[in-house]
């Protein structure tokens, strides 16, 4: 990097900061920080090694501690921008280079692209492809709280299924443009590690002039720091709104200036825990990157987000909490067995497919049948189901006697 890349990177924290001062405006207290007042329009939020670790959790922490969700949203709106100019530019470049090999149609059949055009490849076979969609199918619409929480932040239901469109277009399309050049690789430069890891920044290196290697590297930061403050933004919100109140009498009486500082130091808190695991990437523990993205990332999020997800479905509405409970803390024992006693004692470990598909089994598996074994959909629960999927004319889709939490539930006004 020159001086002019840079610049680039400085100038993109310095507009990071900005960002963090003018959403800081526009949080008065929990429900500003946590859900921007409901009124984040639908397009901005369906858009939504040590050194580096600890310049993007500082900038990270500042914007997104004081600015809440307006500021998590707006520079997740940065960084498509930032991605797609220099995604763009890398496939280009890469295009570019492809001319004595046939172009965009003929490069396929190179010998040194054996392999990179077939679907499942090593330990990415069937079963991993199906838990991973099934995963992502979740995550995407919502069993992942940073999903959630954007739906939760737009004004109207019907503004939060634009913002999920708008999400699985983009979702459907740019990771073709990224993974290209990758896929390309073989041809281009020669990788100094054995699973190919340093291809892309090498390929940046060569190809791409000084200012747009800049952008590239912003890019990674930009992408790093939007989902850092998102996920630290919704564990803070489930923490400071959910769990404190239940532990805590004085939490159940916090004034909004209280609900806000204590926000505002989970946050803190969860970047700084993030922190600290990023820094131990390499670790015996974590091993690499790829291990904490797909294992992690994969295994855990099929027992949190199947309770999440389908109990909002009537075909599930006899599975309460404690089919809820029982299948999230059975599916995460099963990822730590699979993934660690019995992973340790198997010749040669457990393949990664089962690695990740195996607590998504046990958490669905009980979640159905503890449903039918010991039915929870009581006339109150049932309301409130249905409470919270009425949208615009406030009333109640079905007429049911109900206790007074449920009373307080359905007087709420739905926003139009």
């Amino acid at each position: 990097m020159n001086s002019l890349d840079w610049a680039v990177l400085i100038g993109y924290f310095g507009v990071m900061i900005a960002i963090g001062v003018w959403s800081h405006k526009r949080v008065d207290n929990v429900s500003d920080f946590f859900t921007a007042g409901g009124k984040m329009p639908w397009w901005l939020s369906g858009i939504s090694l040590n050194q580096g670790i600890l310049i993007t959790g500082v900038v990270t922490g500042f914007y997104c501690t004081i600015g809440g969700l307006w500021a998590d949203a707006l520079t997740e709106l940065g960084q498509f921008v930032i991605q797609l100019l220099a995604g763009i530019a890398m496939f280009v470049a890469v295009l570019v280079e492809l001319g004595d090999y046939g172009g965009f149609f003929g490069v396929w059949d190179e010998p040194a692209l054996d392999g990179h055009a077939k679907p499942l490849v090593g330990p990415y076979g069937t079963v991993f492809l199906l838990a991973f969609l099934f995963i992502k199918l979740f995550e995407y619409n919502g069993g992942m709280l940073n999903q959630a929480q954007r739906y939760m932040a737009t004004p109207t239901a019907r503004e939060a299924e634009r913002s999920a469109r708008l999400s699985a277009a983009l979702w459907l399309i740019w990771p073709l443009v990224l993974f290209f050049p990758m896929w390309m690789s073989p041809l281009l430069v020669t990788s100094e590690k054995g699973d190919g890891s340093d291809s892309y920044a090498l390929m940046t290196e060569q190809l791409l002039p000084h200012g747009l290697l800049g952008l590239v590297i912003v890019g990674f930061f930009s992408h790093t720091m939007a989902m850092c403050s998102s996920d630290a933004n919704a564990i803070a919100a489930v923490f400071t709104r959910d769990v404190a109140p239940v532990l805590s009498a004085k939490a159940r009486s916090w004034s909004d200036r209280s609900g806000l500082i204590a926000a505002r130091l989970t946050t803190v808190v969860f970047l700084a825990l993030s922190m600290a695991v990023a820094t131990q990437v390499n670790s015996p523990t974590f091993k690499d990157i790829i291990t904490v993205v797909i294992k992690w990332v994969a295994g855990l999020m099929g027992p949190i987000a199947i309770p999440m997800m389908l109990g909002l479905l009537r075909t599930f509405r006899r599975s309460g909490p404690t089919a809820a409970l029982t299948s999230w803390s059975m599916g995460l024992l099963a990822f730590w067995l699979v993934n660690y006693p019995i992973n340790w004692n198997v010749d040669g470990g457990v393949p990664l497919q089962y690695q990740v598909s195996i607590p998504l089994a046990v958490s669905l598996v009980l979640y159905i049948l503890i449903g039918y074994l010991k039915p929870e959909d009581t006339p109150e629960r049932l309301a409130i189901i249905e409470r919270i999927n009425t949208d615009g004319d406030g009333a109640v889709a079905i007429d049911v006697p109900t206790g007074p939490a449920e009373d307080e539930v359905l007087r709420t006004p739905v926003k139009d």
